[in-house]
């Protein structure tokens, strides 16, 4: 049980960390007519 919610915990925190860097990196691959659009374009088409 111990060792489920450690496993929980550490797979949160690896979300919230890789999410944000891999949204940035998703940014970085878009042309920039795309970057300043409204629509949300999480992969660079």
């Amino acid at each position: 049980m111990r060792s489920t919610l450690r496993l929980c915990a550490n797979l949160l925190v690896v979300l919230v960390v890789l999410l944000p860097l891999f949204y940035a990196l998703s940014i970085a691959l878009m042309p920039s007519s795309e970057v300043f659009t409204t629509d949300l374009n999480l992969i660079p088409k």
